[in-house]
Parts: C-alpha cells; sequence; structure tokens
C-alpha cells in the first residue's frame, strides 16, 4: 500500500515537471516575440524612352544645269556648229597676208575678237583655211594652213588664249562648190570658224544661241606677220 502510493506521488511530480516544462518552453526561458518578415518591394521600372525625331525628308534634287549659250557677234550666223559671217576674210593673192586695211576684214577679225571675249566656255574654236584648186596641191595646202596660222595670230595678239585656238589647213580638198568658174573658185578661196568645244565638250544639241550683240570697233587695221 504504501509503495502503491508512492509511485502516486512520484507521477504526479513528473506530470508537474513537464507541464510546467511545456509551459515554458524546453529552455526554460519565454519565447521571443514574433519578428514580422520585411519585404522589399521594387521600385517602378523606368518611363520608355520619347520615340526619335522623325526623320528629315530628303533635300530636293539639284535643277538641272542651265544649257549652254553663245551670244552671236556682229553680221553673222551659226549653223551646224560654225559661224558664217556675210562676207569672208580677204588675202593678198596667193599668200597668207591679210587684208587688213580692208573694211570686211578688219569688221571680221573685230566679230572674231569680241566673240571669243563674250564666249568663254567656248573652249575650243578651230580656224579652217581652204583654197581653191588653182595651182599644186601641195602649195594649197601650205597656203591654207598658213591663212589659218594667220587667223590665230591675230587673236592671240588681241589676248585671246591660243589654248581655245586650233589652226587647220585643208588646201583644196575641202570645195563647197565645183572649181568650173570665177565666182566658184572664190566661194572655196575661204577660211571657216567652227564651235570645237563647249565646255570642254562637243558642243549640244541644245545649245542656245543668243542674237547679235551691238557691233564693237574691237577691230584694228593691222596683223601680225604670217607663220612661214
Amino acid at each position: 500500500m504504501a509503495r502503491k502510493q508512492s509511485v502516486l506521488f512520484l507521477a504526479a511530480v513528473s506530470s508537474l515537471g513537464l507541464a510546467t516544462v511545456f509551459a515554458n518552453g524546453c529552455g526554460g526561458e519565454p519565447p521571443p516575440p514574433a519578428v514580422a518578415a520585411t519585404v522589399e518591394v521594387p521600385p517602378p521600372p523606368p518611363p520608355p524612352p520619347p520615340p526619335p525625331p522623325p526623320e528629315p525628308p530628303p533635300p530636293p534634287p539639284p535643277p538641272p544645269p542651265a544649257p549652254q549659250s553663245i551670244q552671236l557677234v556682229g553680221k553673222v550666223t551659226y549653223s551646224g556648229g560654225m559661224l558664217k559671217f556675210w562676207k569672208e576674210l580677204e588675202f593678198n593673192e596667193g599668200k597668207a597676208e591679210m587684208k587688213t586695211k580692208s573694211k570686211t576684214t578688219a569688221e571680221i577679225l573685230g566679230w572674231l575678237t569680241d566673240f571669243l571675249k563674250q564666249n568663254p566656255n567656248v573652249t575650243k574654236f578651230r580656224i579652217e583655211g581652204h583654197t581653191d584648186n588653182v595651182g599644186a596641191s601641195a602649195f594649197n595646202q601650205t597656203l591654207s594652213q598658213q591663212r589659218a596660222d594667220s587667223v590665230v595670230s591675230y587673236l592671240v595678239a588681241q589676248g585671246i588664249d591660243s589654248s581655245r585656238l586650233v589652226a587647220k589647213g585643208f588646201g583644196d580638198t575641202k570645195p563647197v562648190v565645183p572649181n568650173d568658174s570665177k565666182a566658184n573658185m572664190a566661194k572655196n578661196r575661204r577660211c571657216e570658224f567652227h564651235l570645237e568645244q563647249i565646255a570642254g565638250k562637243d558642243p549640244p544639241g541644245d545649245l542656245v544661241v543668243n542674237n547679235p550683240a551691238p557691233v564693237s570697233t574691237t577691230a584694228t587695221t593691222s596683223a601680225p606677220p604670217a607663220k612661214k
């Protein structure tokens, strides 16, 4: 009987101890207060960049170049790349010297000088010499070249750049009419004036030809000696 009571006493004491332990925690001290978890909220994303400005419109195409033009001077027409004066330059018979005391020759030389000075875009100007068929062909060839050279020498003496000028003699090889009369032979004895280049190129098909300007007094009454 006494043993049974001792067991019951020990059981009661144990129960009381376990109850105390559970009430105070396993370590015998009260648990710390609960701490609320801190959640970091990310910042809002930056706003999107503004759209790029619109591309500027392309520049307009350059205007087409103005057509080339020439200004005629004196009593002259232009056709097929050649200046045609109302009369011919006059030379001493069988020689390369021009009759510079002749009013007609002086006028033509003056108009040629003015034309080249007023039209710097004429970068290559060809002077051709031609004869009739009287005499030996070799003599006519030489004479025609010397006459063309005489015109070039005159123009250079008037201030025209020699690089713009070409002299070419053809003798009796290019008659414009048959040499069957004095009148026709006179037509074949001639100088021709050709626009070989405009601004460094062949004369364009749309070349603007302006009417003759007032006649100037550029013409002189003397010319340099012809080349021999």
